[in-house]
């Protein structure tokens, strides 16, 4: 694993490098560095560069620009523009500065800035191929003064030449060596001589392939624009091969003709089981075709010479040059999930004997909280688990990235992680009050926030998640007892009714409002009950009910009662009902302002509407059905929903 200078490895951390236990970089720089396919996959990962090609290749990257420290540009998302990039300090401090929501929510390092990069490599080697071209006349005119000029065929100026290209004949050790040596020849007369033997003062007539090896070539080291001799580095082979497509005198030694082909290749590539959970990938037709693989460029050499790959290949599969690659764990759910859907593009694919490519789903988890503690510290961790995998602890600093596991119930399914799912839950459980303690540990200190916890939270969260308490945390959450609002109706007439608000627990004991607005003044939200047990009320809820009370517009004749008008029964009944308010109504007064309801029943309301009411969808009726309530309350409400759905017959 690569080391920074402190000798940890480096991880790549909510959009920026930070030096801490991970993977990482050979090495951190201090300056601003270049921007290279590497650096921009160890700063956003693979599957934010599987992403970011994808991107490049439909052309969505509209502008890509580099000023050190600042790479920008723009990126079309459906109907959006996004600005993005990246504030590239050093190799290891890299700073995400897309607009798109997963940055702006998570701090990831997305696919959008990943994309500008890629765009800005592709132009620079625009650039410099085109620099390459556009120096190369002004080689050949500096050289002119002491070596031959070149000219296109059948122009009538100059003597007709043909030029040899000359591999060597063991270009597998010179590949190994990583030193190759390209021989040119010259033809004149059906004679073949070294370029040294032209007179400088000559024209020579060239086809158009001898024309452009010739451009590619550019001058040697030493000036000259035909030298007899050249060697060549991995990488530099690979970018004049291009400029030989199409040849028709390239060979192995004097006597093997080469076809550099302007035909991209397809490789067959097998893909087998290795192991228990390795996948291994390899070159079907070893002994016949080899990846060549330097810098960014990639060709296919076969028997009948060099084929380019087909553009855009990954450059993890570069590995694919020196051998066999397998991987394991983490990395081939990963290929199985990404890249083997993917492989197609590139290669003729061929699955091997036992491997059955998997089914890719996100999982669905289930939560489940451990909490100890008392009234002055809780402590709580947040698990979670897909199927019946092994527990996964979450902290306060959500994953990112692509988190596969192999299905427990079919091992020939992968379970993409729901990490949306699991952020939400830890917000959830910080939204009651606790913070990221020491590794995975929550830990709540304020009293007020406890109480809260064990009165409203807990009996929630028994419902939707496996929630297990202490011993002593249990004997907690047994004290405690939430206030919920409590409605008595004490008169009511012909198109009012009256009542009587106030908070109450479950055992019946009752707090006036006044009450509890002193202590919530008094910076409290709990108080004793009669037994010793300790009351609890949601100032929030209290605000938000009285809120609803003042909406129907209530009188106050006496104080602690309200008349309110009959159109406003419903609403009230309803959102009390909602807020987990207990109401009281012995003689029935709100039911009869209300009606029973059972006119506007499914059926009941069919018969009522005759002929119209078997035409109806289900949720037509339910529309019609809240419509005659509101005009019965002589209230008035707005139905909206999408277009084309029948609200005008509703």
């Amino acid at each position: 694993m690569a080391k920074g200078r402190t000798g940890q490895p480096i991880r790549c951390i909510r959009g920026k490098l930070r030096c801490r236990p991970g993977i990482g970089l050979s090495r951190v720089e201090n300056s601003a560095p270049e921007i290279t396919q590497k650096l921009l996959v160890n700063a956003g990962g693979w599957p934010a560069m599987k992403s970011a090609q994808e991107l490049h290749k439909a052309g969505r990257v509209s502008e890509a620009d580099y000023a050190p420290p600042l790479l920008s540009g723009t990126v079309r998302e459906g109907n959006r523009t996004l600005r993005s990039g990246l504030r590239i300090k050093t190799a290891s401090d890299v700073e995400n500065l897309c607009t798109c929501r997963e940055s702006r929510e998570w701090g990831k390092i997305c696919g959008h800035a990943l994309a500008v990069g890629l765009a800005y490599i592709e132009r620079k080697n625009s650039e410099l191929r085109a620099a390459t071209k556009s120096k190369a006349p002004v080689a050949s005119e500096v050289v002119a003064r002491a070596g031959p000029r070149f000219v296109e065929l059948g122009t009538g100026d100059g003597i007709s030449l043909r030029l040899h290209f000359i591999l060597p004949p063991n270009f597998e050790s010179s590949w190994a060596k990583q030193q190759l040596m390209l021989v040119t020849e010259v033809e004149l007369g059906g004679k073949r001589a070294m370029p040294g033997t032209l007179p400088v003062d000559a024209t020579y007539e060239c086809d158009t392939f001898d024309l452009t090896a010739i451009d590619g070539l550019g001058p040697s080291a030493s000036g000259e624009r035909l030298a007899a001799m050249r060697m060549f580095s991995r990488e530099e082979f690979l970018r004049l091969l291009p400029f030989l497509r199409g040849h028709p005198r390239v060979s192995f030694g004097k006597s093997v003709a080469v076809n550099v082909s302007q035909k991209t290749h397809r490789p067959a590539i097998l893909l087998e089981r290795s192991g228990e959970d390795g996948i291994a990938l390899r070159l079907s037709a070893e002994k016949t075709e080899r990846l060549l693989v330097a810098g960014t460029e990639a060709w296919i050499k076969t028997e009948q010479g060099f084929f380019p790959c087909v553009e855009g290949l990954p450059v993890e599969f570069f590995e694919l040059a020196g051998g066999p690659l397998t991987m394991r764990g983490e990395r081939s759910l990963s290929f199985l999930a990404v890249d083997a859907p993917r492989l197609g593009n590139w290669f003729e694919v061929q699955i091997g004997g036992g491997l059955v490519l998997p089914e890719v789903r996100m999982g669905t988890p289930l939560f489940a909280l451990s909490v100890e503690g008392s009234m002055r510290e809780l402590r709580a961790r947040l698990f979670c688990r897909y199927g019946a995998g092994a527990k996964i602890p979450l902290s306060g600093e959500p994953d990112s990235g692509l988190a596969l596991m192999r299905d427990p119930a079919n091992q020939n399914r992968i379970l993409q992680r729901d990490l949306g799912a699991e952020t939400a839950a830890v917000r959830r459980l910080e939204g009651f009050g606790f913070s990221s303690a020491s590794g995975d540990e929550f830990v709540v200190r304020k009293e007020n926030e406890i109480a809260r916890f064990f009165a409203f939270e807990y009996a929630r969260l028994k419902t939707e998640w496996d929630v297990t308490l202490s011993s002593q945390a249990e004997k907690f959450s047994q004290e405690v007892q939430p206030l919920a609002p409590a409605i008595d109706i004490v008169a009511s007439g012909e198109n009012w009714f009256e009542l009587r608000y106030s908070l109450a627990s479950p055992g019946g004991e009752t707090f006036a409002a006044a009450e509890l607005q002193r202590l919530l003044r008094s910076g409290q939200s709990r108080t004793r009950l009669r037994n010793g047990q300790t009351a609890v009320f949601d100032p929030d809820a209290l605000s938000d009910f009285e809120e609803v009370l003042r909406d129907c517009e209530p009188s106050q004749g006496q104080p602690g009662v309200y008349r309110i008008d009959r159109a406003h029964a419903n609403y009230l009944e309803t959102t009390a009902r909602e807020a987990g308010a207990r109401i009281v109504d012995v003689r029935g007064a709100l039911k009869k302002l209300t009606g029973d309801g059972t006119v506007y029943a499914p059926d009941a309301l069919k018969e009522k509407l005759g002929p119209l009411g078997t035409e109806l969808r289900e949720y037509q009726l339910e529309g019609v059905a809240w419509l005659s309530r509101l005009a019965e309350s002589g209230l008035g409400g707005i139905l909206a929903d999408e277009m084309g759905l029948g609200k005008t017959v509703q």
